[in-house]
């Protein structure tokens, strides 16, 4: 029953991660794909360069919120907390599952974002899971908002903070 309740769980993480939101405002809004326009990429800063600042921190703010709902909501709606202590690996497949989501949505035929701001909803959602996340991802916010205040590069100061999360 477990891998049942697992294989489902993992797939409705991904179903609920694939949701393109950058690609159906840009279409909505503006009738363009965002995948033929700037970097290509389905994600919170290409819609930003095309649909306005306000625009893409909505965006950004609805890809978190895939990461969190699949990694955080949906795991404490299948499973215990007690289960995760007995299989730590379940939360970590659901980040994986939710940043595979965003990146090759199925809705997109697999052209999907970098996962970045999806990758932000995962870890405030694991930290939810397990404090001890809550460190790492306070310092990978700290360092990116360095990173980015200094250079205004936003891959750049996401490539920073992610390689200072092992270190924490």
């Amino acid at each position: 029953m477990i891998v049942f309740k697992t294989c489902v769980f993992l797939i409705l993480v991904y179903l609920v991660s694939s949701f393109p939101s950058a690609f159906i405002f840009a279409k909505k809004l503006k009738g363009i794909d965002i995948r033929e326009v700037g970097s290509g990429n389905v994600g919170a800063t290409n819609a930003a360069r095309f649909l306005g600042k306000g625009w893409g921190v909505c965006i950004l703010f609805l890809d978190a919120a895939k990461g969190f709902i699949g990694t955080a909501l949906l795991y404490k709606l299948f499973f215990t907390t007690q289960l995760y202590l007995e299989k730590p690996f379940l939360p970590v497949l659901a980040a994986i599952f939710s940043v595979a989501g965003h990146n090759w949505p199925v809705y997109l035929r697999f052209r999907g974002g970098k996962g970045v701001a999806v990758t932000l909803g995962v870890l405030l959602g694991l930290a939810l899971l397990v404090p001890k996340i809550g460190l790492a991802l306070g310092t990978a916010f700290l360092v990116w908002l360095g990173v980015f205040l200094a250079s205004g590069v936003v891959s750049l100061a996401s490539l920073v903070s992610a390689f200072s999360v092992p270190g924490t």
